[in-house]
């Protein structure tokens, strides 16, 4: 549908939150076992491997970073493409499951959170 209606999908938090949201490292997808499994199969990292997951099915992401080390992380996507046994074994991860507020139905107080620098 979003491809017929020229809707292009935005992933948010596509990572999961920063440090700054509570959410610990251990319940984001980046440790996900089969996420480090595919990672350490193309020798890139866990974030690595969501980011080219969410290009290589047409999405845009903008992943949020906190040091240079993750942000060139996340922009050097061209060495690898994932197979697509990989593609499938990620969409088979769905948990329904928000890190973060639901952009949709934000509340004023959310805008006003203080997040660290």
């Amino acid at each position: 549908m979003c491809d017929k209606h020229e809707i292009y999908v935005y992933c948010w938090s596509p990572l999961g939150s920063g440090t700054w949201s509570g959410v610990p490292t251990s319940a984001k997808p980046v440790a996900d076992p089969m996420i480090i499994n595919i990672a350490e199969k193309y020798g890139v990292s866990a974030g690595q491997v969501i980011l080219k997951w969410d290009l290589q099915q047409g999405r845009i992401a903008i992943p949020k970073a906190e040091s240079e080390k993750n942000m060139k992380a996340n922009l050097d996507l061209n060495s690898f493409d994932l197979r697509a046994e990989d593609i499938i074994a990620i969409n088979q991860l769905n948990r329904n499951h928000r890190y973060g507020g639901d952009p949709d139905t934000a509340y004023q107080g959310n805008m006003k959170m203080h997040v660290s620098e």
